[in-house]
């Protein structure tokens, strides 16, 4: 079985150890890793394509990705995390991400406004993001008069008390918590913190940080679930908003 994911980061850590548990010894698990580069990608796909009995992928949202993934037999592919329909034969285990994100800031609007300006990190090669995600926040942004801005990158040094931080990815995120603790705000307080994808040290550190999450091990164990039965499966996994005290 081949397993190809962005990267190992915390989240899909959770989601190969779980997935891992769940298939059972007797399931051969290759791990490969595109990092959300399409000639990566591409490079994956055709060495791998027919050798394995299943395919488990985690795809990148671009029209050439289709085809690729298309070479493979419909009852052999589940693609898991991104969402991308393929058709009534494909079998996907996805979240959805544009509706969450812009719920969860609708729902922390009272906290938002407690400070001067929220930013959003974003980029979509390092962060393996989508563009959804981007939209979700200029519409927030836009819609509630919100003095908000995007950047692709943190400079270090650069936290400023009164910000809101909101980071997808976790090296940004501990940078700014560094920087924090350098400059000794206090996080919920003199600057606040938003992030991506659950994992138990944010459940932890600076008592607990505001997520916006699936469930990695939840989706794990569907994926397993479905490679053990022989229907289609088209499932867009929950994500919830889990306040906690860095707003």
């Amino acid at each position: 079985m081949a397993l190809l994911l962005f990267a190992f980061q915390s989240y899909q850590e959770e989601f190969y150890k779980t997935f891992r548990k769940e298939m059972g010894k007797r399931f051969q698990i290759d791990v490969f890793f595109h990092h959300n580069n399409l000639t990566v990608f591409e490079t994956i796909i055709s060495n791998i394509n027919g050798k394995y009995g299943m395919y488990v992928i985690a795809p990148i949202q671009n029209e050439k990705v289709e085809s690729l993934l298309k070479s493979i037999e419909p009852k052999k592919l589940l693609l898991v995390d991104r969402y991308l329909d393929l058709g009534a034969s494909y079998s996907y285990i996805s979240q959805e991400f544009e509706e969450v994100i812009y719920t969860s800031l609708v729902r922390l609007l009272p906290e938002i406004k407690k400070y001067k300006k929220i930013i959003l990190y974003f980029n979509e090669e390092s962060d393996f993001s989508p563009i959804s995600i981007k939209n979700a926040f200029q519409k927030f942004i836009t819609e509630f008069d919100i003095n908000g801005a995007i950047k692709n990158n943190y400079i270090i040094g650069s936290a400023n008390k009164g910000n809101l931080y909101f980071a997808l990815g976790d090296t940004i995120l501990w940078q700014i918590l560094r920087d924090a603790v350098r400059k000794k705000y206090k996080i919920g307080e003199d600057i606040g913190i938003l992030s991506q994808n659950d994992n138990v040290s944010k459940e932890i550190v600076f008592g607990g940080i505001t997520t916006i999450s699936t469930d990695f091990n939840e989706m794990a164990k569907r994926a397993a679930q479905h490679l053990k039965s022989d229907g289609v499966t088209k499932v867009i996994m929950p994500s919830r908003l889990i306040k906690r005290a860095s707003l």
